[in-house]
């Protein structure tokens, strides 16, 4: 009987901790501001597991009209950066937001998303 119930106790501990790991961080954060050379920009991040989709629009330097671009991002989340493009970004997730505490040119330094 006392088997039965360690074995109860460690596959519910196992499947809380691997639905938590699951469902906290994939989502679609988005960001309202100046970023990656766009003015009046609305950028979304999507995160899936390791790959991810950012999508920024807004207007250049010398664009008349808004612009889209569109990158697809590598995650790792158990060192906490992300490759956007060329450039390699440190991030964390708390209390739905995503920032972005470092980057190799700064482009995303300092932004912070929020989830959908």
């Amino acid at each position: 009987m006392k088997q039965k119930k360690y074995l109860l106790e460690l596959f519910l501990t196992v499947l809380s901790i691997v639905l938590t790991a699951c469902s906290s961080d994939n989502g679609t954060y988005v960001y309202e501001g100046n970023i990656a050379f766009k003015s009046d920009a609305k950028a979304e991040l999507t995160l899936d597991g390791d790959n991810a989709k950012l999508k920024i629009e807004g207007r250049g330097l010398f664009d008349t009209k808004k612009t889209t671009d569109e990158y697809n991002v590598i995650v790792d989340h158990k060192n906490g950066t992300m490759i956007i493009g060329k450039e390699t970004v440190k991030f964390d997730i708390k209390d739905k937001k995503l920032r972005i505490t470092d980057g190799e040119t700064g482009i995303y330094k300092g932004k912070v998303f929020t989830k959908k």
